[in-house]
């Protein structure tokens, strides 16, 4: 490896990510300060123990619900923890699992508008 090479994505930290799950209709948003290697390998744990905390367990716990923890996506990074949380909250749409804080109305119409869409953010309760 060169010094200028690029960053391997699993070798990569204080990240927001997306996992996706194979029935097509969820995803997981998170955001990390370690590897993205090690916080998929705690998913993968958290996942294979059952773990009553984790939501990606408690989804894959149904049959054909499997996480792709091989092919996340990085969405963003930030060195700062509040930032971090701020994006996955921007990130995560009526498909994601993770607990979040809702973004406020104006919040949810600036980043509809911004991403081209008018899905996702306003989640049903």
């Amino acid at each position: 490896m060169q010094p200028k090479d690029p960053i391997p994505l699993n070798r990569k930290a204080i990240v927001i990510y997306r996992i996706d799950c194979h029935c097509g209709r969820a995803n997981y948003v998170g955001g990390t300060g370690q590897r993205v290697c090690t916080r998929m390998h705690e998913h993968e744990l958290a996942v294979r123990r059952k773990d009553k905390l984790s939501l990606l367990a408690a989804h894959a716990s149904s049959p054909g619900h499997d996480f792709e923890f091989g092919s996340v996506r990085i969405l963003g990074q930030s060195d700062d923890r509040i930032s971090r949380l701020l994006q996955e909250v921007w990130h995560s749409t009526a498909e994601s699992i993770n607990r979040h804080i809702d973004l406020s109305a104006a919040y949810q119409a600036l980043c509809e508008q911004i991403n081209g869409t008018d899905e996702g953010h306003a989640r049903q309760r």
